[in-house]
């Protein structure tokens, strides 16, 4: 058996997401999302998208990333991330994942990195789970642990079926409350762009700012992204796109107030009155998990970024 670890070429793309598909059977990738989450990412290198190929077939592939373009992220530029990786199962316990690692592995130490996460990287929404999934991934969370990864921070999946969601009564009396002392919540309008950018900014900086600057230039519909007003200052934020929620957040001053709540609850009448059948959010844990557990979501996968010191 002749192993060789290579840079993907695009004739690999059909066997590969068939191969992607049977092995990371919760997330298979249709030829348009590699090719925009993928080979249009302004991070893809030729090294970092690597291919096992075995007796002249492609038979695995690891998508690594480094942060090429400049970043306001200063915490992301000493580390390389792996965002997914797979071998075919008739090829698995042969070494091939080993090879295919260690390659990518060797690589992110010539460009300096000093850790490398199994894991989205920051400042991007192309990524396909936010770490490796425990139950269904089972093999592949050994595997990294074989290898000298160990277990980060575990992210749950969670999800909310909207066919019988309605504002309960209690919740439109705290948003009177609200109003009477001047805070408002109501879909965003970009004469607020200026205040939600210094909002992110300041209480959520990193990758959100950025998220909020690409959807207005996609022209996401304004009443996909929800504010909260206290007079004309933005306090609150919350977005959704198809059924999925989040980023969401309120301001830590106006926190314990029940601001996010209502924040949530309007966020999602508007997702159902616009046609979605329910919600998903891809990561969450801690107090924003209990917040949505209070509040009728339930985990439907248990995630770990994993990571190495290189």
């Amino acid at each position: 058996m002749s192993v060789i670890i290579r840079s993907f070429r695009p004739e690999d793309q059909d066997a590969l997401l068939e191969i992607w598909a049977d092995t990371l059977y919760r997330d298979p990738v249709s030829p348009d999302r590699f090719r925009t989450s993928v080979l249009l990412d302004p991070n893809h290198t030729a090294e970092s998208l690597l291919v096992a190929e075995v007796d002249g077939q492609p038979v695995g592939l690891l998508v690594g990333r480094i942060q090429k373009l400049h970043t306001e992220i200063e915490y992301i530029r000493d580390k390389a991330y792996i965002t997914a990786m797979f071998v075919a199962p008739q090829y698995q316990r042969q070494g091939i994942g080993s090879q295919l690692l260690n390659h990518a592995l060797d690589w992110f130490r010539s460009q300096g990195k000093t850790m490398v996460l199994v894991s989205p990287y920051p400042y991007t929404r192309h990524y396909f789970t936010p770490g490796v999934d425990v139950n269904a991934y089972a093999g592949g969370h050994q595997f990294l642990k074989k290898h000298g990864f160990v277990d980060g921070s575990h992210q749950s999946w969670m999800s909310l079926k909207l066919l019988d969601f309605r504002i309960p009564p209690e919740i439109k009396v705290l948003e009177a409350r609200l109003a009477a002392e001047g805070i408002r919540v109501q879909a965003f309008e970009h004469k607020y762009l200026t205040g939600l950018l210094d909002f992110l900014n300041r209480v959520f900086p990193g990758d959100w700012p950025a998220l909020i600057r690409e959807r207005v230039e996609r022209k996401v519909d304004n009443d996909e992204t929800w504010i909260v007003l206290d007079g004309e200052t933005v306090i609150g934020y919350a977005q959704y796109e198809a059924e999925r929620f989040g980023p969401f957040g309120v301001s830590d001053d106006y926190r314990g107030r029940s601001i996010g709540t209502v924040l949530f609850y309007r966020t999602l009448q508007r997702m159902k009155a616009k046609g979605r059948k329910s919600l998903w959010l891809a990561w969450t844990g801690g107090a924003a998990q209990r917040f949505y557990e209070r509040h009728g979501l339930t985990v439907d996968r248990d995630q770990v970024i994993m990571k190495k010191e290189l």
